[in-house]
């Protein structure tokens, strides 16, 4: 049987209609295509019912918008991008949830942000750096180097380029992860949890894979992982 990803989504008012002010849960495809492409079996997650984890084998935690700052008990000191607190809440306590029950998790941009965040790590607001982690178009696009180790390092090499669409990223790793990746300018860019089936990217391979087909194997590894059990 095919293992059951859930995916976390955005949650906001669009105005794609003639009606504007209607309610979405959104995704963009991409992440459906690479576990699609692993044999896996995706569900997109509204944050209405943590329940929903009785039903998957393995949860991703999708990028999106800024989470806020209160939820790592600071004050706003930076312009945020769609702040959506249902979706904070929802995450932190799939993530919390997902540890307990030993289920295998990967996040992505902002996952690997509400990984570090749920289990009491920090956030810069507004990334330090004269690297620019904001790219312009084509989003496939490689445009900075990262250094890697342990898990990451294992499917991607000691070192690659990747794209990157961020302007927040770790400031304090929190306790009991360790780093797998960084950037030149000491970006926090990949982490894992020391004893649990727990990772984070903060780069989109789901947006580099049909280009550069090495990183789909982020998504085999982790489909992998998730079929162990």
């Amino acid at each position: 049987m095919k293992p059951k990803i859930g995916i976390t989504c955005s949650h906001s008012f669009l105005d794609v209609f003639p009606i504007k002010g209607v309610e979405f849960y959104y995704l963009p495809v991409y992440y459906v295509r690479a576990l699609k492409k692993v044999d896996a079996v995706s569900f997109i997650l509204p944050s209405e019912d943590e329940t929903v984890i009785d039903n998957i084998d393995g949860l991703l935690v999708s990028g999106g918008g800024d989470i806020n700052p209160n939820c790592y008990e600071e004050e706003i000191k930076e312009k945020l991008v769609k702040v959506c607190p249902e979706r904070d809440l929802f995450e932190i306590k799939m993530i919390k949830e997902a540890y307990k029950r030993d289920i295998p998790v990967l996040g992505i941009c902002r996952g690997i942000q509400a990984i570090n965040v749920a289990f009491s790590g920090n956030l810069y607001q507004s990334i330090p750096t004269d690297i620019k982690h904001m790219q312009s178009p084509p989003v496939y696009m490689p445009t900075h180097w990262i250094e890697c180790g342990k898990w990451i390092g294992n499917i991607l090499g000691a070192k690659i380029r990747v794209n990157s669409f961020h302007h927040q990223c770790i400031k304090d790793l929190a306790e009991g992860f360790e780093i797998n990746a960084k950037a030149s300018d000491g970006v926090i860019e990949g982490i894992q949890h020391k004893s649990k089936p727990i990772y984070g990217v903060q780069f989109h391979p789901e947006w580099m894979y049909e280009k550069y087909p090495i990183f789909l194997k982020i998504f085999e590894e982790f489909v992998k992982i998730v079929k162990k059990g």
